[in-house]
């Protein structure tokens, strides 16, 4: 890796490529709202005594939230200004912070992905274009919807420096393939579980009121089901996560 001050003995800028960090922070304050928002309505839910529903409504903060911060982390990562060029003898990315460059005998390999993503949650978080390119240094650049007019930086790329790009490699989560069927089961099996489990609970106390003109009671509190609840959507997130799994890897396994 070299510093800003060996970037002109690059050569010639080919083609060079913002990355729109301005978007990807706006992207993270409105996913960072709605889950504050979602955890606002969760709390008042749980004061309201509806126990069932809150879990449900913070499992969808939590993943709101989570699905913020990682934008923020990358919106920090990269920092203001960032951007990417491909110069006549090598490769520069920069930033407001530092600027840094690589001779195309340092680039180890460059990875994309085959079949770009069209969906428009997708390209609303970035995902619609993925590339990664790894650094003789063991720096690793990754690059997606954010960056200004992917392709062509990852045409420009392969011109310069066809000989490192491979396919996408299959890691050790396509060698899974079979597991997340499994795992997705167990999921759903844990769901069916905690629903029946609430059911119980109403029956108990629907029997413990049969001769009563008293107001039900539940057994378990509002914390018990909001907990439960929230259970219920994590397992539920999780098994549409190893579904989606077990498919992507089922397609890059017939590719090879």
């Amino acid at each position: 890796m070299n510093t800003g001050d060996t970037v002109t003995e690059l050569g010639s800028v080919i083609s060079r490529h913002q990355v729109a960090n301005d978007r990807r922070w706006r992207t993270a304050a409105v996913v960072l709202a709605i889950g504050v928002l979602l955890a606002i309505g969760g709390v008042l839910l749980l004061g309201a005594g509806s126990g069932r529903t809150t879990g449900f409504v913070i499992g969808l903060a939590v993943v709101s939230l989570a699905l913020g911060l990682v934008q923020v982390g990358k919106a920090i990562r990269g920092g203001s200004g960032e951007y990417l060029e491909v110069r006549a003898d090598g490769l520069v990315h920069g930033s407001a912070k530092r600027t840094r460059s690589w001779g195309w005998d340092q680039v180890a390999y460059v990875e994309v992905r085959e079949r770009p993503a069209t969906a428009p949650l997708a390209k609303y978080f970035g995902l619609n274009y993925r590339a990664w390119i790894g650094l003789s240094d063991g720096a690793k650049i990754r690059v997606d919807g954010f960056t200004d007019r992917p392709d062509l930086f990852v045409r420009e790329l392969h011109n310069c420096c066809a000989s490192a790009f491979r396919p996408e490699g299959p890691g050790g989560w396509v060698r899974l393939v079979w597991a997340y069927p499994v795992l997705s089961a167990a999921c759903v099996g844990g769901i069916v579980w905690i629903v029946n489990y609430i059911n119980h609970l109403d029956d108990v106390a629907r029997q413990a009121d049969a001769n009563s003109e008293a107001v039900q009671v539940p057994e378990a509190s509002d914390t018990t089901f909001m907990f439960l609840g929230l259970g219920s959507a994590a397992l539920g997130f999780l098994a549409l996560v190893f579904v989606i799994f077990f498919f992507m890897a089922l397609v890059l396994r017939r590719r090879r």
